[in-house]
């Protein structure tokens, strides 16, 4: 993870929009989008480069503990990119991205000298549409988007485990909502 955030960092030093015009003829964008990095996730597309249009794959994947709080989320999905410019050059872009996976949380806490832990499930469905400029070159490229997000999920089910080792299973409604999304990503082409 931290090899991919060194590389990142020395690939946006050596590369920028003075010293570097060339445009490739790809066919293939492997992108990996560089926020969720710092929280440990990976978050990954693959588009497939038509004209101005691109199109592919995309995955989600947290795996995150401290002790206290846990998190896991594993979420597949697909996006559409229109480039104004075309796909394989600098230029203004918008993106529609769905995905749809499960989010899995669990929490312990003190409760007198035991402790009381939380676990809970659900299903969730993402989509979002951003715009944004994408930086091209040969074969390394930057993407900066920003837009809105939608999300929902299924109810989420709640297992507690109170200091007596008593289990209590719920289900909690979950609340859809919208929020803003910001995606910066690093990309190679090819």
């Amino acid at each position: 993870m931290k090899l991919i955030a060194i590389l990142s960092l020395f690939l946006t030093l050596t590369f920028s929009a003075n010293n570097a015009q060339a445009k490739g003829n790809n066919f293939i964008n492997l992108k990996v989008n560089t926020f969720p990095l710092l929280i440990g996730a990976n978050d990954i597309e693959v588009d497939l480069l038509a004209g101005k249009w691109a199109f592919g794959a995309n995955a989600y994947l947290l795996s995150f503990e401290d002790g206290f709080f846990g998190a896991e989320a594993t979420l597949f999905g697909g996006q559409i990119s229109y480039h104004f410019s075309g796909a394989n050059n600098d230029g203004w872009m918008f993106t529609g991205k769905g995905q749809t996976g499960t989010i899995d949380v669990t929490t312990t806490v003190p409760s007198g000298l035991s402790l009381v832990s939380a676990t809970g499930t659900m299903d969730v469905t993402i989509l979002s549409a951003e715009i944004g400029y994408q930086w091209m070159w040969s074969t390394f490229n930057m993407q900066l988007r920003a837009g809105v997000s939608s999300y929902g999920g299924s109810e989420a089910t709640v297992k507690v485990v109170d200091a007596s080792n008593n289990e209590y299973n719920t289900s909690n409604a979950y609340n859809n909502g919208t929020g803003a999304s910001i995606t910066y990503t690093f990309g190679l082409a090819f």
